[in-house]
């Protein structure tokens, strides 16, 4: 009997000192993270949905040289700017419309970007009905659930709130969702 209340008693303290642990970073790093990730995922979002990066004029397939003096001049060097701003599971959804295509039943989207020879090329076309991303004030941007692992920030706007999650890696802060 000793043994088990032994047990629950130390049960009982590790809970409560996890607990008190709280959720790892507090809410003003995460906000500053997040204030330190936003722009660069929204050039991000204008170069992948957007006609951001200077090229020149489109082949017969609608894809244009982009040129040496343009943001990214390489697809690896997208590549490794979007891993360092998003979670891989996000990354990923990105990822399909930058570099591989989207099939579905209501359509298809084209690579936005190939590579052929060393040299970048854009196809504008396969993105111009999307939206431009909206800017956001992250001055009002609250913190409203986390845990060592992730937090979710909620931002108002004049167009509806947007609830951003944001997932911690070892390299520190990466963007979990859509921020647009």
């Amino acid at each position: 009997m000793m043994k088990k209340l032994a047990a629950l008693f130390l049960a009982l303290i590790m809970l409560v000192t996890l607990a008190a642990c709280g959720g790892g970073a507090d809410d003003a790093e995460i906000l500053s993270e997040l204030s330190a990730l936003a722009p660069r995922a929204t050039e991000l979002y204008r170069i992948i949905y957007g006609d951001s990066l200077s090229h020149g004029e489109a082949d017969e397939y609608g894809y244009c040289q982009v040129t040496a003096d343009a943001v990214f001049s390489s697809v690896d060097a997208l590549d490794v700017a979007m891993r360092e701003v998003f979670y891989y599971d996000y990354y990923k959804i990105l990822a399909n419309t930058a570099f591989y295509g989207v099939a579905a039943d209501e359509g298809e989207i084209g690579a936005k970007f190939i590579e052929k020879d060393g040299v970048m090329y854009v196809n504008p076309t396969v993105t111009e009905h999307f939206g431009e991303p909206r800017e956001f004030d992250l001055t009002e941007a609250k913190v409203i659930k986390k845990n060592p692992y992730m937090a979710i920030v909620r931002i108002p706007h004049v167009d509806g709130d947007v609830e951003v999650t944001l997932q911690k890696t070892e390299e520190g802060w990466q963007i979990n969702s859509p921020l647009f």
